[in-house]
């Protein structure tokens, strides 16, 4: 008989949808009191070749299910269970399920790639859902797009769990194969946790490239895959799917380790900062993906889109993204050879070091100034506040105004930051300010040392004797700027910075800061180097190092403008 639309069941329920899988129907039901539940049966065909034997073990799997997920917490993202019945209405051993009233994953996917946020978000929800299942010895077993809904608080609820555990119904279910792992393929019939994982990391593909991971790649080659498609992705994220997808069932992880990962609080905001930019909805945090549109898919309600702010006057816009960060040591023993000095462990250690390797790192988007701030520059901050000059601050403005303010402190360099309504620079946004987002460059201006792009102590020529104007290397054959155009990157004077980069996720020392860039004292072709930094007191003075602004940058937020028909 089977269901049908309209069917009226002797619980008081109507039919209103009716859903087709491998073995099993799944009707959706309306009670008559504008509430929603499910039902799941067996299919007529399969119950009518199937013995009792096999319509028993059925039964027996949906109790369960019943006991063990009928009150789920909310965190555990699994639709709830609500009784089984040996028989309905002829239509034999029955489930009833709680219904989830939202959009299917697939749906989304089928508009194109998904956002990081919502492809971490959901992938952490859904191995969230199969840690609960699994510490309990249940499997999905047909883990799919389709049976991953979102609710319009755009949480997941997982359903239509693959009901066969019992070794009688094991050969009855189906799934879609192209979710199922080389030894499922093998044999349908296993029944493993490290399965369930093998999905959801196709899902989790599907989600960051718009398509099914190719069979034929191995480990590598599928890595370097993920990285050409989704360039803008967490490091650890495609790490992640990676070993997700694994062949070995043993080289993957639990879902527990992998709801682990991506609810790491260091992922999150990473993953936020990477796509500040992108459209979002305000009342349920969904993040748009290849395709935006003025509604939320998920919860209905209006779509907004983040504008930036132009970048104030004297300053440049480093854009969120990539770079690559350090040096290697071949680049560290060119940069120590054209400073005459000898590229010996020591002073290797200096410029590289394994605890920090040369890689690619994430960069949110932020504002810097184009130029060191100057004499004349830092004698208004003073004047305005009756902030302590620095030493010859008076004589320097009257001959040298467009020359860096030395002789200053960290501390010093902060309090004018402040009074600007800007900041320092963080490590990693002065290196990407110095060395650009395309190459691995050691210096702002290319990978070879050329002494006449900036201010050092074997300048060779005689027009400064210490330091120079800001503009000064910024034209001609000596245009020193960085591929965002900014000036003096290396040279002139060293810079403050926020911190140093050791410290940035060990504590920061409270008695030391760092000095990027190198000074006109110094041989700029190692100091220079773009992710060179040395340590100082933070009261440490000298006239030779200064310092310049950035900001963050300033967005406002505004609706989406739906698209003409």
């Amino acid at each position: 008989m089977g269901l049908s639309m309209g069917m009226e069941l002797s619980t008081g329920d109507t039919v209103i949808e009716v859903r087709h899988g491998g073995f099993a129907e799944v009707g959706v039901l309306d009670d008559g009191f504008n509430g929603k539940r499910v039902v799941k049966r067996i299919k007529d065909d399969v119950l009518a070749s199937a013995g009792q034997e096999v319509i028993e073990a059925f039964f027996r799997e949906c109790k369960v299910w019943v006991h063990q997920l009928r009150n789920p917490p909310k965190n555990a993202h699994v639709a709830p269970a609500q009784y089984a019945l040996r028989d309905l209405d002829g239509l034999g051993p029955v489930l009833f399920v709680s219904y989830v009233d939202g959009p299917q994953l697939g749906t989304l996917l089928r508009s194109g790639r998904q956002s990081l946020s919502q492809t971490v978000r959901m992938g952490a929800q859904t191995a969230s859902a199969l840690a609960y299942a699994h510490e309990r010895a249940l499997r999905h077993r047909d883990l799919k797009p389709g049976n991953v809904l979102l609710t319009t608080d755009n949480e997941i609820q997982l359903i239509d769990w693959g009901l066969a555990n019992a070794q009688e119904i094991s050969h009855l279910t189906a799934g879609v194969l192209d979710y199922w792992s080389p030894q499922r393929r093998a044999d349908p019939t296993l029944d493993e946790p490290d399965d369930d994982v093998y999905a959801l990391g196709v899902i989790l593909h599907e989600c960051l490239t718009g398509r099914y991971p190719r069979a034929s790649l191995h480990t590598a080659e599928l890595r370097a895959d993920l990285a050409a498609a989704r360039p803008t992705a967490p490091e650890h994220v495609l790490d992640l799917v990676c070993r997700m997808l694994a062949v070995p069932p043993q080289a993957r992880p639990t879902a527990a380790q992998v709801c682990a990962v991506l609810t790491a609080p260091d992922l999150q905001a990473d993953v936020a900062a990477r796509e500040v930019e992108r459209a979002f909805c305000p009342s349920c945090e969904f993040v748009a993906g290849e395709r935006e549109s003025a509604d939320c898919p998920v919860c209905g309600h209006a779509m907004y889109e983040r504008y930036a702010h132009p970048p104030r006057p004297g300053m440049v816009r480093v854009p969120p993204g990539v770079f690559i960060h350090g040096l290697t040591e071949d680049q560290a023993r060119q940069a120590l050879m054209a400073a005459g000095v000898g590229s010996d462990p020591q002073n290797l250690k200096a410029l590289v070091s394994p605890d920090d390797p040369q890689r690619k790192v994430f960069v949110p988007g932020f504002d810097i100034d184009i130029t060191l701030v100057t004499n004349q520059e830092y004698a208004a901050f003073v004047e305005a506040t009756n902030y302590p000059a620095p030493k010859d601050l008076l004589a320097a403005c009257a001959t040298q105004p467009d020359h860096p303010v030395v002789h200053v402190s960290w501390r010093d360099a902060l309090c004018y930051a402040l009074w600007a309504g800007k900041r320092l620079p963080r490590p990693l946004e002065w290196e990407k300010a110095a060395r650009g987002d395309k190459d691995d460059r050691t210096y702002p201006w290319g990978d070879v040392w050329q002494e006449n792009r900036c201010n050092h102590n074997r300048y060779p020529s005689t027009t400064f004797r210490a330091t120079s104007p800001v503009t000064a290397f910024t034209r001609g054959e000596s245009d020193g700027r960085s591929p965002f155009g900014v000036a003096d990157m290396a040279g002139n004077v060293g810079e403050w910075i926020s911190h140093s980069r050791d410290t940035q996720s060990k504590g920061r020392d409270a008695e030391t800061r760092a000095i990027c860039g190198g000074a006109w004292s110094d041989p700029v072709a190692v100091y220079g180097a773009a992710s060179m930094q040395i340590s100082a007191a933070i009261d440490y003075k000298s006239e030779a190092v200064g310092f310049r602004c950035a900001a963050d940058i300033v967005y406002e937020e505004r609706p989406v403008v739906p698209s003409p028909p």
